[in-house]
């Protein structure tokens, strides 16, 4: 099988009411160890066009993936994505995606790296 490494990673930002989940509201049905990956509210430290900010993020699980993209990781992001929109209307959602992709030369060069092993 081909190795190589993909990241991906949920930023939400959204209207600051004052009253937002913590991070831990997030938690339940995620898996443990990715706990720490999800980090929010984050607050802006000042207000644009009278209104004051806040962000959540998802950071990506750092690990190398046999299967792009991983199992656990997308539906971990899939259900932090759902309880955004759920729970924080006026919030808007963006999910970046980096490194190599399964398809690209350095994903090739990667994985004859690998193989070579």
């Amino acid at each position: 099988m081909t190795k190589y490494h993909a990241h991906e990673a949920v930023l939400a930002t959204g209207p600051d009411t004052g009253n937002l989940p913590d991070a831990a509201d997030f938690h339940a049905g995620i898996p443990a160890e990715l706990h720490p990956l999800i980090v929010g509210p984050i607050r802006a430290p000042g207000e644009q066009g009278g209104v004051r900010y806040a962000s959540y993020v998802f950071l990506p699980e750092g690990e190398d993936s046999w299967v792009f993209p991983t199992l656990d990781g997308d539906a971990a992001r899939d259900l932090f994505v759902q309880r955004i929109k759920d729970w924080l209307p006026g919030f808007e959602v963006v999910r970046v995606e980096y490194g190599a992709k399964p398809e690209s030369d350095e994903a090739r060069r990667d994985a004859a790296a690998w193989d070579e092993r």
